[in-house]
């Protein structure tokens, strides 16, 4: 079971090689998203001058559920926010409190992570980065 991140989805929509690989493993099935993946997306395609409104429901259409995380997935997310971050001055190489909710509700519900964000290889999950 996968959860693809916000930054493999959009290489979906552009359509680019690592894309491809995406739509390969979507097709696989069991595939799970989350509000704030969709929120990244969509807020992705506004930037971008494209349709949010289409692509995050293809998302939706092609994904087996929409999970939210528990409260405490919430609650470990800050704490592994935290953690991760303690002493790091370089705000660049600093992981965002919105990895740390994806890395702890694909935890609680045994996934592996899709990404090509580099900062998921400093916490501690199952992770696939193309």
């Amino acid at each position: 079971m996968i959860l693809i991140d916000s930054s493999a989805w959009i290489e979906y929509i552009k359509g680019s090689e690592r894309g491809e690989k995406v739509r390969g493993i979507a097709d696989s099935g069991s595939v799970f998203t989350i509000g704030i993946i969709l929120s990244e997306v969509a807020k992705w395609c506004e930037i971008h001058n494209i349709d949010a409104d289409a692509n995050t429901r293809e998302i939706l259409e092609i994904c087996t559920d929409l999970l939210e995380p528990s409260l405490d997935a919430w609650i470990d997310a800050g704490k592994l926010n935290a953690q991760i971050n303690r002493g790091e001055k370089n705000k660049n190489k600093r992981i965002g409190l919105v990895d740390c909710i994806i890395a702890t509700t694909a935890f609680e519900n045994q996934l592996r992570i899709i990404t090509l964000d580099s900062h998921f290889e400093k916490i501690n999950c199952e992770r696939i980065i193309l």
